[in-house]
This record gives C-alpha cells, sequence and structure tokens, in this order.
C-alpha cells in the first residue's frame, strides 16, 4: 500500500519488518530503508546548519534510518517514520561531533552536546527556552560551567562565508519544517513520559506545569528535597536518552 504522495505507507513498513523480524529476510528491511530515503534527505537538509556536504548527511541520516529499522517495534506506539526522523537526526548530531572547529576537551564536547538536548527537552515539557540556571538545575552543574559550554558551542564549525553568500548549505528551515519538527518531538516526548513511574510524571507535572519548586514538590509527598531531586534528575535524564535514541545505546 502507498500513500497519495507516493510514498510508502506507515502500515506497509510495519508489515515489511515484522516480516523481517519474523523470517530474516534482509530484503523486507532493506526496502523500508530505500522507501525512506526522502525522510532521511529531509532530515539531513533541516540539521545541515554547518559546512558539510548535504550527500553526506543524507548518508549519515540513512544509517540512523537503518538503525530505526532494526529497533523499530510497534508497541512504541508511534508510526515508524516518527521513530526514523527522531533516529536520524540522533545519528546526524554524533556525526557533528567530530566537527569541531577548535581543539574542544571531549568532556566539554559531550557537555556542549547535553546542553544542546536538555535544552531541547525542557523547552518541549515547558513551552518556553530554559535559563541557564535551568539548564544547570537538570543537569548537575553549575551555571558558569552552563556558560562556558553554551559559548563553546559557538565556536563549532560553522558556515563558510561564501556559503552563507551563495545561500547554500546554511538556511534556516522553513516554518512548515519547525512546525513539523515540534510535532514530532512532541510526539515521542509525550510517548516517553507515559512510560515514565506514575510518580515521577506526576512530578514531572508539577515541577513544569504547574512552577513548583523542588521544596515544595517534597512537601506534597512527604519526602526530602534530595530525594525529589534524585527522581527528577533521573526521570528528565530517561526522557533524553530516549528522545536522543541513540542506537548504540
Amino acid at each position: 500500500m502507498r500513500t497519495l504522495t507516493g510514498r510508502m505507507s506507515d502500515d506497509t513498513a510495519v508489515e515489511l519488518l515484522q516480516r523481517y523480524r519474523d523470517t530474516g529476510d534482509v530484503e523486507c528491511r532493506n526496502r523500508v530503508v530505500v522507501e525512506h530515503h526522502w525522510l532521511a534527505a529531509a532530515r539531513a537538509k533541516r540539521l545541515a546548519h554547518y559546512n558539510e556536504p548535504l550527500s553526506d548527511l543524507i548518508q549519515v541520516a540513512s544509517i540512523g534510518v537503518l538503525h530505526a529499522a532494526e529497533r523499530f517495534q510497534p508497541t512504541f506506539g508511534v508510526m515508524f517514520r516518527t521513530f526514523a526522523a527522531v533516529t536520524a537526526d540522533g545519528e546526524l548530531r554524533r556525526h557533528y561531533r567530530t566537527t569541531w572547529r577548535l581543539r574542544v576537551p571531549r568532556g566539554m564536547q559531550e557537555l556542549v552536546l547535553e546542553v544542546t538536548a536538555a535544552t531541547d527537552c525542557l523547552t518541549n515539557l515547558r513551552g518556553v527556552v530554559p535559563t541557564t540556571a535551568d539548564l544547570a538545575a537538570h543537569l548537575g552543574r553549575t551555571v558558569e560551567e552552563i556558560e562556558e559550554a553554551l559559548l563553546v558551542r559557538a565556536n563549532h564549525r560553522p558556515a563558510s562565508l561564501d556559503d552563507r553568500r551563495s545561500g547554500r548549505a546554511c538556511a534556516e528551515p522553513s516554518r512548515l519544517d519547525g512546525d513539523l519538527d515540534r510535532v514530532i518531538d512532541r510526539t515521542v516526548i509525550a510517548d516517553a513520559v507515559r512510560r515514565l513511574p506514575s510518580r515521577e510524571q506526576e512530578m514531572l507535572m508539577l515541577r513544569f506545569d504547574k512552577g513548583m519548586a523542588q521544596h515544595q514538590i517534597a512537601a506534597e509527598y512527604g519526602i526530602s528535597q534530595v530525594h525529589v531531586s534524585r527522581l527528577l534528575s533521573g526521570a528528565l535524564s530517561r526522557l533524553r536518552n530516549e528522545c536522543v535514541l541513540d542506537p548504540t545505546g
């Protein structure tokens, strides 16, 4: 079955991937990956913020689609193309670990990636961009460390001036792309939140929807603030890991 746009339907993708798992027929898996080349290209274009050949980025994103085909289960509760899009994004972000303009210690590179992931996660949970203090509390770091990571991130290799003048490889995503990305992010995050224990779901709601401080949540549950902080950090860490969807993890 195909959609009206000529692309493989999600039902067909799920059917082929189930056949691959049942029989080991790699042609079924490969067909799904090939038919979703459009998705790999779209995700590569979305993240082509740096001076990287688009063809290389599409290849990286295609590897992400392949990982998604290997790992996808209908019980995830999301469409395959949603899962594949986020997995491709994770593969692209790891690719950019090797594109630093300056020599940056690996620990700082990891912190920059954590700050980026935390910013995405907290923004989707709260609906507003988190402050450096919010990021520091979420990651268990000092404000100074977060500010340093943000400064280092600004030195991530930029697109060349020639590219900026020609408009190649550095165009901002369209408003439609941004809307689609938010839908994908919210879908995946909501699904990840539903898999958390009920108490942690409630604590996230109190902290980010109701704006309650940790000591207020502690009083609500009759536990220590340290315990609340540990539970929230653990829940957000699991959400962050699931939203990045590291195929190698």
